[in-house]
């Protein structure tokens, strides 16, 4: 108690007030108001709550069950890039790059699918989420990296 002198602001809008200053009135009124709200003055992506109701979710209509199918080839060629790129590029398989990059794709991976679902299951979800964006971003500089490398030299990827 004794960083305040002894007196405990009532309310977290008090403390806030005390420690960084009033808040401007339209984030204030953001702030306070019972919609969702992620960064100032942006309203939170997609944050509802997943509820199953025991049956799959994911083909209940052709356009999720297409969805389904375009995640899971996105998948494979996000793994086929990391081979591509490890042999253009003549990475061990150990090399901290090549570990470093599967780390990062797999942490992000988990907000991606989850962003995706809600943009393929939720009919008020309008938008992709951040890290679904970045996952298509760097798969498709991948991509193009390895086409890139392919084209160059056609015998570097011909078997044998």
């Amino acid at each position: 108690m004794g960083g305040l002198g002894g007196v405990l602001p009532a309310s977290a809008a008090q403390l806030q007030g005390v420690l960084v200053g009033p808040l401007p009135a339209r984030r204030a009124r953001l702030q306070s108001s019972r919609h969702a709200v992620g960064h100032v003055g942006v309203p939170a992506l997609c944050h509802r709550k997943v509820q199953l109701d025991g049956r799959q979710q994911a083909f209940h209509r052709p356009r999720e069950g297409h969805s389904v199918i375009l995640m899971l080839a996105f998948i494979e060629l996000t793994e086929l890039n990391c081979f591509m790129l490890k042999h253009a590029i003549w990475l061990a398989p150990g090399h901290y790059l090549v570990i470093a990059r599967l780390v990062f794709m797999w942490l992000v991976a988990f907000p991606a699918a989850r962003e995706y679902y809600a943009y393929i299951t939720d009919p008020t979800c309008r938008r992709m989420g951040s890290a679904l964006w970045l996952m298509l971003c760097i798969g498709f500089v991948e991509t193009m990296i390895g086409v890139k490398f392919a084209l160059q030299d056609p015998s570097m990827f011909a078997y044998p």
